[in-house]
């Protein structure tokens, strides 16, 4: 099993995003909510199965662990983990 396939296997559906086919090639629209407001579109993305996208926010602050006055409990919106090696 692969590590994307594992991680899709523990991370729950509503923690994702999924990928789009636009033209015959994968694609992902990353959309914050308000009041931040905005979307991202990613084109050329890999394979489904080469791929996770992760919404952060889904999971909770690290602020049981981290005091966060040095902005350690800040995080990307969005985390993007594929698996491209060796393939072009």
């Amino acid at each position: 099993m692969s590590d994307i396939a594992l991680l899709k296997e523990m991370i729950k559906e509503t923690a994702t995003v999924p990928l789009e086919e636009h033209n015959g090639k994968n694609q992902v629209t990353l959309t914050e909510p308000p009041p931040a407001n905005y979307s991202v579109t990613i084109r050329g993305m890999p394979y489904k199965d080469d791929v996770i996208i992760i919404k952060a926010d889904t999971f909770s602050s690290p602020s049981a662990v981290f005091n966060g006055k040095y902005g350690e409990c800040k995080r990307a919106d969005f985390v993007i983990i594929a698996d491209t090696d060796n393939k072009n």
